[in-house]
């Protein structure tokens, strides 16, 4: 893996989009290296990300902007400008935006492990 800048602006990250039905959400992520990657989340108005399960990875999330609540396997958790997110292993997670404004959430975690969907 080449070298990474030490400093990343948000409109340097590598950015994926996707639009389908409900889920609604741009990924920028911002570094990725051998110990891990960051990112921000936007998830997009009246829109959610996909559900899916890391088997052995945390993620932590924190929200930026907007919104919303987190769906944990069958919990839900309103989230809001400010809030810290623990996503645990082998936990089914679903962010959902119900709202007229963009969620951002910036995100953290150990790097290449496979996500699963349901």
């Amino acid at each position: 893996m080449e070298a990474q800048p030490i400093v990343v602006h948000r409109s340097d990250a590598d950015k994926t989009s996707f639009h389908k039905g409900s889920v609604g959400r741009d990924v920028l992520v911002l570094q990725e290296t051998q110990n891990m990657i960051t990112g921000i989340t936007v998830v997009h108005p009246h829109c959610q990300t996909k559900g899916h399960i890391h088997p052995k990875r945390e993620e932590h999330y924190y929200v930026l902007s907007g919104s919303g609540y987190i769906l944990l396997d069958d919990e839900r958790y309103d989230i809001h400008p400010g809030d810290g997110i623990n996503v645990p292993p082998v936990s089914l997670h679903i962010m959902v935006n119900p709202n007229d404004e963009p969620l951002e959430f910036l995100w953290a975690a150990f790097p290449n492990e496979p996500k699963l969907t349901p």
